[in-house]
Formats: C-alpha cells, sequence, structure tokens
C-alpha cells in the first residue's frame, strides 16, 4: 500500500476515535484482505446522521488518494475467510 493511502486510512481511523471519544457509539473493523497489505476499514455509527457526517469527513480525506475506495455500505459481519486477520474494537 502505498504511503499516501496508509496515511489517509489513519487519518479516517482518527477521525473515527476522535467521534468516539466524543461520547458517540461507533464500531470500527479493520480486515486484513491480501498478502500485499490490502486492508478493509469498516466504520458503523448508531447514529445514522452522525455516520453521514463522518462519511463525507472520510470522502474529504481519501478525495484523490490512490487505492483507496469508500464505499457506504453495510459492514460484513460474518467470520473473516481463513487466512484474514481482524481486528474488532467497540465503544
Amino acid at each position: 500500500m502505498p504511503p499516501e493511502a496508509r496515511e489517509a486510512l489513519r487519518r479516517v481511523r482518527e477521525l473515527v476515535e476522535a467521534d468516539r471519544a466524543r461520547g458517540l457509539s461507533v464500531h470500527l473493523e479493520t480486515t486484513r484482505l491480501g498478502l500485499e497489505g490490502e486492508t478493509r476499514v469498516c466504520v458503523d455509527y448508531r447514529d445514522p446522521g452522525a455516520g453521514t457526517r463522518a462519511y463525507g469527513r472520510a470522502g474529504a480525506i481519501v478525495k484523490g488518494v490512490d487505492l483507496v475506495n469508500l464505499v457506504a455500505e453495510p459492514c460484513a459481519s460474518s467470520t473473516p475467510r481463513a487466512g484474514n486477520q481482524k481486528e474488532e474494537e467497540e465503544p
């Protein structure tokens, strides 16, 4: 993963942690997908309005960053396939 992509993901995680520190209920899940360092970060806000605002802020962070895709879709709640690593952080 290029340094710009890693930095963008770090900044999105910081955004989520700042929201959590402000008392918002948010679930953060990081899943490693491949051998080349591909990573999926899934963020789920309990309050849809807060989630929409965070999505907009995350979009501004990742705009124009190669190899980073921001998609509004439900987080996969199934167990990852063998070989994948999954880290979950609860509020």
